[in-house]
């Protein structure tokens, strides 16, 4: 069984001036989908064209996580 943490973070780099890289850290369900977010969002506001969500480090994602992830 998967040990879900409700904890999240997001880690940007901006390797371009077209692009962010947000590194999301932790778990992605419903306790935590109001901060990726209200995160996300402020990257996307920033105005960089391209904006990717790097999932290599999220642990578990339940159905609202992945609407949310649909929605960003």
């Amino acid at each position: 069984m998967t040990d879900v943490t409700h904890t999240l973070r997001l880690t940007v780099q901006r390797p371009g001036p077209h692009v962010a890289i947000a590194a999301v850290i932790g778990d992605v369900d419903m306790r935590t989908v109001p901060s990726l977010r209200t995160q996300a969002l402020e990257i996307i506001q920033q105005g960089p064209p391209h904006v990717v969500l790097d999932l290599a480090q999220v642990g578990f994602c339940d159905s609202s996580g992945l609407s949310a992830l649909i929605g960003i």
